[in-house]
């Protein structure tokens, strides 16, 4: 019985949604930290957040195509969620896979792993 709850679970998109989500959550942490983690006495938090973020944005400074492929990534996670709730499975698989090879440029081999996981069920919800 509970073999079938799960795969119905994985069929109707729902545990894929979750993990979609959970990839986002787990980028937007990377901003928390960088944001929040460290911040000079001579501003408020969020003024040394903003400082902080305008610098990490800007084009010419070095570093910034990861922080920028962050929000990329953070960005197509939130669509690739809403697309498995929405029932558009093989549209939201495609975002998944095309983040997915995006991060395997940016990210630590863990949350290419994160990313990636919808991938794996992708064969149960394709099939509905």
């Amino acid at each position: 019985m509970a073999v079938v709850i799960t795969v119905d679970i994985v069929k109707s998109g729902k545990f894929p949604a979750l993990l979609s989500l959970l990839n986002f959550i787990a980028v937007l942490a990377i901003w928390y930290v960088f944001l929040f983690s460290v911040q000079c006495d001579c501003a408020s938090v969020f003024e040394s957040a903003k400082q902080d973020a305008i610098y990490a944005l800007t084009p010419s400074t070095p570093g910034s195509i990861f922080f920028i492929g962050t929000l990329v990534s953070a960005a197509a996670s939130l669509i690739s969620t809403i697309l498995f709730l929405v029932r558009k499975p093989r549209l939201a698989i495609g975002v998944v896979a095309l983040n997915t090879l995006s991060t395997l440029f940016l990210f630590d081999f863990a949350l290419v792993v994160l990313t990636g996981l919808p991938l794996l069920l992708g064969r149960q919800v394709w099939k509905r």
